[in-house]
């Protein structure tokens, strides 16, 4: 693909702190798509100048927040971060999920994650917005 073009930007591909979790299962295809987001990034590193990890938590993976950006960091790709949204409709796409129940809420646990990835200057878009 680089050979054909003369000049690539950016490129993105998701990454779910889901990956660090030791009990994923690893047949799953969320699973399978975090290691290849994870490989397609560090195959382009040094080749395209903005290589970023697009990241989705959820309450079940907040925990393993720090540690994937911290990793991303330490490997030159950026990270960007969104939380799981509630469907607004049956034809929402930017989510299926239709309960509360996974949602990222801003708990004390939650701001400290937050500010410790600000604190600690890890490479994050706009990582000032994380905090209220």
């Amino acid at each position: 693909m680089l050979e054909d073009v003369d000049h690539i930007e950016g490129i993105t591909s998701s990454v779910d702190p889901m990956i660090l979790d030791k009990s994923e299962d690893k047949d799953s295809d969320r699973y399978k798509k975090c290691v290849a987001g994870l490989e397609r990034l560090q195959q382009f590193k040094g080749k395209i100048k903005d290589i970023v990890a697009e990241i989705t938590v959820d309450d079940k993976s907040i925990d393993y927040l720090y540690d994937l950006i911290k990793m991303l960091t330490d490997m030159g790709i950026n990270s960007d971060i969104t939380t799981v949204d509630v469907a607004k409709n049956k034809y929402y796409d930017f989510s299926n999920v239709i309960t509360m129940n996974n949602l990222v809420h801003k708990t004390d646990k939650v701001k400290a994650i937050f500010k410790k990835i600000v604190d600690d200057k890890l490479n994050v878009h706009m990582a000032e917005t994380l905090l209220p």
